[in-house]
């Protein structure tokens, strides 16, 4: 059985059974990483819990809906997300994580799916977690410090998983008919997630293009200024989904899959601007 990341159900098998197509847990995790890393400065850590902060995914993967129309979705992983899962987290080849490393590459992991709906709550109770996690260890550092830390990784986390998800879907629909994230007219998207985005298939080439905005604190100069180009790769799997009883759980099962190469392209808003400004 295979970890997903992310399935669409095509058509019915049997009771029980149907036909789907799927992205792996680890080409998620991998392409998120990726996009990180390449757009974004001082991003070492955030990078790291890229590659697992949809570690338990697996053990929480749902079909929802009706027999004739279902999804997939997950249920409840980040709460299952502690310290111990980023106590070992590789920082930089030179040095193990600092305990105030563990405490914050634990707040974003575990907030980055909530972040969303602005669920203050859970913001709180995971601050409260992190400064008794740091207090048990003789650490001390100011919640106002520790806020920006893990304010700032998730912004850049929560970016580069939109990215890659909205990759990963059009992957799975194999069709350029999807929806651009546009926060200019904002009507398909968040207002707070400052990117456009459109993908392009012609016949096997994947082209995407990412246009963002803001961000000057966060971006690495290179991208700011010139933007910048990369590779994304997936293997697409075709297989069986089956829902295992009533309590809705599911598994994958891979038969076949493509490698699917998605070339990408970034530039900034001030890069466009700058570029017509120079050809009037």
């Amino acid at each position: 059985m295979r970890s997903i990341a992310r399935a669409v159900v095509r058509s019915k098998i049997a009771d029980e059974s149907y036909e789907a197509v799927a992205v792996e847990l680890g080409s998620h995790q991998k392409a998120v990483a990726k996009i990180v890393e390449v757009l974004f400065a001082e991003s070492e850590l955030v990078k790291s819990v890229a590659l697992r902060h949809d570690k338990y995914k697996p053990a929480t993967m749902r079909a929802e809906g009706s027999k004739e129309e279902l999804t997939v979705g997950f249920r409840g992983h980040p709460y299952m997300l502690s310290f111990s899962d980023f106590e070992d987290v590789e920082v930089s080849n030179d040095r193990r994580p600092s305990v105030v490393d563990v405490a914050v590459a634990t707040a974003i992991g575990r907030l980055h799916h909530f972040i969303n709906i602005r669920d203050v709550d859970s913001f709180v109770y995971t601050m409260a977690l992190v400064k008794s996690y740091l207090g048990s260890r003789g650490a001390y550092v100011k919640l106002s410090e520790l806020k920006n830390k893990v304010l700032r990784g998730l912004l850049i986390l929560h970016i580069g998983d939109m990215i890659a998800g909205f990759v990963e879907q059009a992957l799975l629909k194999n069709t350029g008919d999807v929806d651009i994230y546009d926060t200019e007219s904002l009507e398909t998207i968040e207002p707070h997630i400052p990117l456009a985005t459109a993908i392009t298939f012609a016949g096997d080439r994947v082209e995407l293009r990412i246009t963002l905005h803001g961000l000057s604190d966060v971006l690495r100069r290179e991208v700011l200024e010139n933007g910048t180009s990369f590779e994304l790769e997936y293997p697409v799997y075709k297989g069986t989904l089956r829902i295992l009883g009533e309590s809705g759980r599911a598994d994958f099962k891979d038969e076949s899959s493509t490698l699917r190469v998605v070339h990408t392209k970034v530039i900034h808003k001030r890069r466009v601007i700058m570029d017509k400004i120079g050809g009037r």
